[in-house]
């Protein structure tokens, strides 16, 4: 019996040798996805009260080495001078503790919490929102204000059509949680290799997110909104990205400013480079900006394409946003801030979700 079953194996040794390394590839694959820990919390009796409740609430507080400090003010809020003053203070004791991990201290004094600031000759920049030095003056501390209730650590964001990524970096210094979305699956690849957006694409169609009411912070950024066709759909658009957001979420959306462009349309440019050259052929039409772009190679049009995309002015976005429950509607000519203006560069939309 030995005997035949050595010469059924050694007559299909190709076939044996195949599942044996087939396999030896499952288990070493499984091997390899083996974590050895020793979590402190498994040390202690699991029936214990105390461990029941750390157990409970482990998500809430962290695990148990870290520490959370709740500074609260007697009156108003803390953005005065001297709680400022204050919060830096115990950041930096805290800091020079023995066995403090500084990397791990998260709090508004400290550089690591930035708001995003974006000018015409260095693009996006992450900005410490206070670092190296506290707010003095009322200004300055209205703006701490407006940046912190922006931009609050951690807080879940969609970057709503997302494109290649370009605003993750800024956007991860800040501590917020993204969540990059777009429909074009090339744009996407390239947005799969920015490290605050690894394993957080989603690819989809914008008019019917899929999520639910989640997001803190949606970010619609260099006019990515109003290219549908018709006006419901560039509509339904802006439902979503309410029905997206939290009660008191913020929206963040970057348009063409409709009153400049109406006065200043270039209605072509060409752009050439090594073997190429690009034309642009610009025309208004109605409440939509039409242009035709052709891309010649050698003398020979290569590439042919159309964008279509509906403007904006600032009553009729506010009446949009409004009647669907969006509260504080404001305008800035840029991401510096400008008061808006029919001159201003864009059209950046401010806009809180109601209660």
């Amino acid at each position: 019996m030995l005997e035949n079953l050595g010469r059924f194996l050694i007559d299909r040794r190709w076939i044996v040798l195949s599942v044996i390394l087939g396999l030896t590839g499952v288990f070493g694959w499984f091997a390899s996805q083996i974590r050895v820990e020793s979590p402190t919390i498994d040390l202690f009796p699991t029936t214990h009260p105390y461990v029941e409740t750390f157990v409970k609430y482990s998500e809430v507080f962290g695990g148990a080495s870290r520490v959370a400090i709740q500074l609260e003010a007697k009156d108003g809020d803390i953005f005065k001078k001297p709680t400022l003053d204050k919060i830096r203070r115990i950041t930096k004791e805290l800091e020079l503790l023995e066995g403090i991990n500084n990397y791990q201290v998260l709090s508004l004094a400290q550089r690591k919490i930035k708001e995003l600031k974006v000018d015409s000759i260095r693009g996006f920049r992450a900005v410490p929102v206070m670092w190296p030095k506290v707010p003095e003056t009322a200004e300055e501390i209205a703006k701490l204000r407006t940046a912190f209730d922006f931009f609050r650590p951690g807080r879940l964001t969609l970057d709503l059509c997302c494109g290649t990524g370009r605003h993750a970096a800024p956007l991860g210094e800040m501590q917020l949680q993204l969540i990059g979305y777009d429909l074009s699956p090339d744009l996407l690849d390239r947005a799969r290799k920015r490290p605050a957006l690894v394993g957080r694409i989603v690819r989809g169609d914008m008019r019917r997110l899929p999520f639910g009411t989640h997001f803190h912070l949606v970010v619609n950024l260099f006019t990515s909104f109003g290219y549908f066709p018709t006006d419901e759909e560039n509509e339904q658009v802006l439902t979503e990205m309410g029905r997206v957001l939290v009660p008191r979420g913020h929206l963040v959306l970057d348009h063409i400013n409709a009153a400049r462009l109406r006065a200043h349309l270039i209605g072509e440019d060409v752009r050439r480079g090594p073997g190429v050259q690009i034309t642009q052929r610009r025309r208004l039409s109605g409440s939509r900006v039409l242009k035709d772009v052709t891309i010649e190679r050698q003398g020979r049009a290569t590439l042919q394409y159309q964008e279509n995309v509906r403007l904006y002015d600032p009553d009729e976005i506010r009446s949009q946003l409004e009647s669907r429950g969006f509260r504080d509607v404001r305008f800035a000519g840029g991401f510096d801030g400008r008061p808006f203006a029919e001159d201003s560069p864009r059209m950046l939309v401010v806009a809180r979700k109601g209660e």
